[in-house]
C-alpha cells in the first residue's frame, strides 16, 4: 500500500507548528499524483509553499484542492525547462481556513 506523508499547520499568533506523519492508504485516490513539497508556512491569508523548478514553474502551475480541512496542491502544467533542479517558492493566496488547522496531503521531503 502506499503511504501518504501529512504535513500539519497550525496558524497561531504570529507562528505556526509543522509536524509529519505517515498514513497508510486507504483507498482514496486523492492524493495520488501529489507534488512533492519541501515546505510550507501560512502569512496571512497567504500560503508559501516549497517545489521543484528547472526554471519555468509559477503559481500558475499549481491548483489548490480543499476537502474539509484537508489540502492538496497539484501541479497542472509541467516544468519544461532544462535547467538543473532546485527549490523555488510559490504563494498562493486564499481565504480558507486561515489561523486553523490545515492538513496539507502532499507528499514532504527535506532534501531535493
Amino acid at each position: 500500500m502506499k503511504h501518504l506523508l501529512m504535513l500539519l499547520l497550525v496558524a497561531g499568533s504570529g507562528g505556526f507548528v509543522l509536524s509529519a506523519c505517515s498514513l497508510s492508504g486507504s483507498g482514496d485516490h486523492w492524493g495520488q499524483n501529489a507534488e512533492t513539497i519541501y515546505g510550507a508556512r501560512w502569512q496571512g491569508n497567504i500560503l508559501f509553499v516549497d517545489v521543484i523548478s528547472h526554471g519555468c514553474t509559477s503559481s500558475d502551475d499549481f491548483s489548490l484542492h480543499w476537502r474539509d480541512e484537508r489540502l492538496l496542491l497539484q501541479r497542472d502544467n509541467p516544468d519544461r525547462c532544462r535547467r538543473m533542479p532546485f527549490v523555488t517558492t510559490l504563494n498562493f493566496e486564499t481565504a480558507r481556513f486561515p489561523g486553523q488547522f490545515v492538513t496539507i496531503e502532499n507528499p514532504i521531503s527535506e532534501n531535493p
